[in-house]
Formats: structure tokens, sequence, C-alpha cells
């Protein structure tokens, strides 16, 4: 009766692929997690970096205006 020998030898392998499967997918999970970490991050730098650019082409727009109005007046 090899019947019962090979259903357990089964079970073990069913069993060794399910805990792996969990485990890899665990790593998986982490591993977009991080990605999704990393993405945020770029995405405020990013927004940072807009800003600090929108407000030095403000400061730049108001020195040429100050510019302007001081030459029209002298």
């Amino acid at each position: 009766m090899s019947a019962p020998s090979c259903n357990g030898e089964y079970k073990r392998q069913v069993t060794r692929y399910r805990h792996e499967r969990k485990r890899t997918h665990g790593f998986m999970r982490e591993r977009e997690r991080e990605r999704e970490r990393e993405r945020e991050e770029e995405e405020e730098e990013e927004e940072e970096e807009e800003e600090e650019e929108e407000e030095e082409e403000e400061e730049e727009e108001e020195e040429e205006e100050e510019k302007k109005k001081g030459g029209k007046h002298l």
C-alpha cells in the first residue's frame, strides 16, 4: 500500500509550497510598501522644488517691478 505514503508526501509538499508562498508574498508586499514610500518621498521633493522655483520667480518679478518703478521716478 504505497498510497498512504504518497498521500503524506503530497501533504508535505503542499504545506511546504503554501508556507513558501506566504513568505514570498510577504516579501513582495514589503517591497511594494517600500516602493510606495519612495514614490511619496519623490513627489514631496518635487513639490518642494516647484514651490521654491515659484517663490524665486515671484521674487524676481517683484525685483523687476521695483526696478521699473524706481527708474520711472528718477
